[in-house]
């Protein structure tokens, strides 16, 4: 049974890679409908932490409306959205445009908080259930109350999310990671690594993502058969 490392560079507050997650996750499905001997493949998703403004401070929020407008202009908005809504509806989710975004150190930690108690899997679900909370509900990228009730419907019990988040907890971890990516020049996310070789930039679709895995595989069926030899 083969295993594939899959590694997601991301930031909790880019649309772009809760795109890239649910566009691996129908990635991965067809991999293993489609292709032979794969149905009983496991992957296994990790997330390393990216900041795509690190130097807001912590604890303030702005309104995604208002810094949507600064940007990108009362005219240029509106089309950008449709946009937005219409690749998200492709996935299964709607964007709601109404939540608070600021510094996403904590939301960070959040997911290490779940590596931590249930491993790279617990970890995947933590990470997907913040930024719905963030794309989807409207929430507050910053608020603890918010992350902890992500954290919730990921199977964290509320005062153990809590108190991780309120004693700093993951916080060395997650500057690290956000180090790291500082230290090779990234300047944008997402970023996926299959297998620590297969490269998939940004949001990319799932016949891209679903070659990329297929590369993977007929690599390791090589070295199976090296091996072998």
């Amino acid at each position: 049974m083969a295993n594939y490392d899959i590694k997601i560079i991301s930031d909790t507050v880019c649309p772009f890679c809760y795109l890239a997650r649910a566009r691996l996750g129908r990635a991965i499905a067809l991999f293993k409908k489609t292709v032979p001997g794969a149905s009983s493949s496991t992957f296994t998703i990790r997330w390393h932490a990216f900041q795509l403004d690190r130097s807001i401070p912590q604890g303030q929020s702005t309104s995604v409306q208002d810094i949507a407008v600064e940007r990108f202009g009362a005219d240029r908005l509106a089309s950008k959205r449709a946009r937005m809504a219409q690749m998200g509806d492709q996935e299964g989710f709607g964007f709601t445009f109404s939540g608070r975004i600021g510094n996403t150190r904590d939301s960070h930690r959040l997911s290490h908080l779940g590596r931590k108690l249930g491993g790279f899997e617990l970890e995947d679900r933590v990470q997907v259930a913040v930024m719905k909370m963030f794309f989807e509900e409207g929430g507050d990228i910053t608020s603890y109350d918010d992350l902890v009730a992500a954290a919730e419907k990921a199977g964290v019990e509320g005062g153990v999310a809590r108190r991780w988040l309120e004693d700093g907890s993951g916080g060395e971890d997650v500057d690290r990671e956000v180090d790291e990516m500082e230290r090779l020049g990234m300047k944008g996310v997402p970023k996926i690594l299959i297998n620590g070789k297969f490269v998939i930039e940004g949001a990319d679709d799932v016949t891209a993502m679903f070659e990329q895995l297929y590369k993977a595989k007929e690599e390791k069926d090589k070295g199976e058969i090296q091996v072998q030899m």
